[in-house]
């Protein structure tokens, strides 16, 4: 028996080919492609090779000294002259002391100017003050810029118009971030960010005519100062997208700018107060100014804002007239309107105190821009709307139907959020008939009215693929599937759970449908929801993924 001899190159390491190589070296943190490089000269080939180095990310280590932490950026910037002139994408973040923030700073901007001829997007971390300088309009590339401040705030000041390429702008820091009177933007930005404002969204931003996108998260109000204002909006008419969330106000109003903007297709004011907006006025206004977007807002977020109604320009259109989708209407014996099963669906609020819709009142024959009454408000036609997150609310009914109270939702979302309260509490939901996404935040009520309220989803919403819960509840449902709800011994018997019961016992009448079975029966796919603030971000998988729709 012959004992097989392998040569000195095979099984080594230096013998890999260069793509599996390459493969690896993809996987390591930037300085462990700078010590590879100084293993051997088959390595060295391949792990300078400049597809290596399109994205870079670089972070400083937070228990590392303060001389250390320095010279890894100092080390960066050296690096990044050698070998940063493919780099495409560049991240820094250095969370630094004060006193060796300058040199800090210089270290990052050599590294970024390094790459400054093929560089597109740009993201700077520091601890504090700012990162952006002279050496910024230099980037003449750049696509994205992000700068972020973790423990202070942020200034941007001087001339960046430079930057003609650039396309999206974020701005993030824990205090207010502050745009100088004299900073000149690029007017090429279609997408802005801004963590935090103070008082006033900065008036710089009234040079993007054609700024497309626009996120406030936060926003703070000094001692004495009552409401932020948001005049510069009046000037942003070609936004489609705008979110003013969080806005750190006693009692936020809705800003009378949004007025002008009639291209929004997104609109998001999720978590701020919105609850004493009837002892305002706000509600009518912000439902007239539902009406000015009547044309294009498909995306509506109320989330946690507080609300007790839903504004009444998403109610229409209304079945009936040109904009109903072939929906028939009239009036009902009992002065009400008829839905898609003839049923009246909505009355006037207070009983007989106020008059029943007529029909013609949704725009007659012509199906025009005309109003209807609903108690004392007047309402014109609304958007269509596709999305609503509205969880997070305490929502009435508003309207009335048999004498019983009525939520009356948009009908055609595709994509809904509601809490648990709304299907528990209310007795009659008109339900938007095209729902496909449908998430239930919370976990209220027993459950018997859960497993009640989610047994009657399939037959309600015919469209319903995709159910979305948070963990509580879903782990109200698996266990009442293992007959944990109600004691040991429970048995699967006919896709119904039934309580256990001795010999010689009659049959108790108490029966538990196995809702999770029914759901999936019905083609409806149960799933987890970790945090609501993913929400937004798994809608638009889904309306991509369906085709748009949502």
């Amino acid at each position: 028996m012959h004992e097989h001899k392998s040569s000195p190159a095979e099984g080594h390491w230096a013998s890999l080919p260069p793509d599996l190589l390459l493969a690896v070296f993809g996987l390591l943190e930037l300085h462990d492609r700078v010590a590879v490089a100084s293993a051997c000269l088959s390595w060295r080939t391949v792990a300078l090779l400049p597809g290596l180095f399109d994205t870079v990310s670089f972070a400083t280590q937070r228990e590392g000294s303060r001389r250390t932490e320095l010279r890894r950026l100092l080390s960066l910037a050296a690096w990044a002259k050698r070998h940063a002139g493919a780099t495409r994408c560049l991240s820094i973040s250095a969370r630094l002391p004060a006193d060796t923030q300058p040199a800090g700073l210089k270290a990052a901007a050599e590294a970024a100017l390094a790459a400054a001829g093929s560089l597109r997007e740009l993201s700077l971390t520091s601890s504090r003050g700012f990162w952006a300088g002279e050496w910024l309009p230099r980037l003449r590339q750049l696509q994205r810029l992000r700068l972020c401040s973790k423990e202070g705030g942020l200034s941007l000041h001087g001339d960046l118009s430079a930057l003609a390429q650039l396309t999206s702008l974020a701005l993030d820091a824990r205090h207010p971030v502050t745009l100088s009177d004299s900073l000149r933007l690029p007017p090429g930005i279609l997408s802005v960010e801004l963590s935090c404002i103070r008082d006033t969204l900065p008036p710089a931003l009234a040079q993007l005519c054609g700024l497309q996108r626009l996120a406030v998260r936060r926003s703070v109000v000094s001692e004495g100062v009552l409401l932020t204002e948001y005049e510069c909006l009046s000037r942003l008419t070609a936004l489609t997208s705008l979110a003013l969330e969080q806005q750190e106000e006693e009692a936020w109003l809705p800003p009378p700018d949004l007025l002008h903007l009639t291209r929004l297709c997104h609109l998001s004011i999720s978590g701020n107060d919105c609850s004493r907006w009837p002892l305002h006025g706000s509600d009518e206004a912000f439902s007239i100014m539902l009406e000015r977007m009547a044309g294009s807002l498909t995306s509506l977020d109320l989330s946690g804002c507080g609300l007790e109604e839903l504004p009444l320009s998403l109610l229409h259109p209304l079945p009936g007239g040109s904009d109903s989708d072939g929906d028939d209407s009239s009036s009902s014996g009992g002065g009400g309107i008829r839905g898609h099963a003839g049923s009246p669906l909505l009355h006037a609020p207070g009983g007989g105190g106020g008059a029943a819709l007529p029909a013609a009142a949704m725009g007659g024959e012509h199906g025009g821009a005309a109003t209807f009454n609903v108690g004392a408000a007047a309402v014109r036609r609304g958007p269509r709307l596709l999305r609503l997150l509205a969880h997070g609310n305490q929502l009435e009914a508003s309207a009335l139907h048999g004498g019983h109270e009525l939520l009356w939702l948009p009908p055609r979302v595709r994509q809904l959020s509601l809490d648990w309260h709304a299907l528990v509490q209310l007795p009659i939901i008109r339900w938007p008939p095209r729902c496909a996404t449908l998430a239930l935040i919370g976990r209220d009520g027993t459950m018997h009215s859960l497993l009640a309220s989610l047994a009657r989803l399939p037959s309600t919403l015919p469209e319903l693929r995709c159910l979305l819960l948070e963990p509580a509840a879903l782990d109200a449902l698996f266990e009442a599937r293992r007959g944990a709800s109600g004691g040991a011994g429970w048995q699967l018997v006919g896709g119904r759970w039934r309580p256990p019961r001795l010999p010689g016992q009659a049959k108790p009448a108490a029966e538990q449908a196995d809702a999770v079975q029914q759901l999936r029966e019905a083609g409806v796919e149960v799933s987890e929801l970790l945090h609501t603030e993913e929400l937004p971000a798994l809608l638009d998988e889904q309306a991509v993924a369906a085709g748009g729709g949502g």
